[in-house]
C-alpha cells in the first residue's frame, strides 16, 4: 500500500504545482482588469500603488472629500467609499484586494 501512495504523489504535486502557478497568474491577470478599469474609469493611466497620484485622482481631480492627511490607505478609501461611492474606488479597492491576496498566498 506504501508502494501505491509513493507512485501517485509524483503526479499529484506536479499538478498542485501547476494548479498554484496557474491560480497566481489568474490573481495577477485579475489584478491588471480592475487596474485598467479604474484607470478607464478616469480617462488615464494612473499608478494605483502610488500615494501621491491616488491624492491627485481621489481628491484633486475628482473633488473627493479628503481626511486633513490626505490619507489613501485601504480603511480610509473604504470609509470614503462607504460615504461617497465612486467607480474608480470601487475598482482600486478590488485591485488592492487581489493584491493582498496574491502576495499573503505562498506559491
Amino acid at each position: 500500500m506504501t508502494d501505491l501512495i509513493s507512485i501517485d504523489a509524483g503526479p499529484v504535486t506536479g499538478n498542485l504545482d501547476d494548479l498554484n502557478a496557474e491560480r497566481h497568474q489568474q490573481l495577477l491577470d485579475t489584478a491588471a482588469q480592475f487596474r485598467a478599469a479604474a484607470c478607464r474609469t478616469i480617462g488615464r493611466l494612473v499608478d494605483l500603488d502610488s500615494e501621491p497620484d491616488l491624492q491627485t485622482v481621489l481628491f484633486d481631480e475628482l473633488g473627493l472629500p479628503q481626511s486633513p492627511d490626505r490619507a489613501t490607505d485601504t480603511a480610509a478609501l473604504y470609509a470614503l467609499r462607504d460615504e461617497h461611492p465612486h467607480l474608480f474606488l470601487t475598482h482600486l479597492l478590488a485591485y488592492r484586494a487581489i493584491r493582498a491576496v496574491s502576495a499573503a498566498t505562498t506559491w
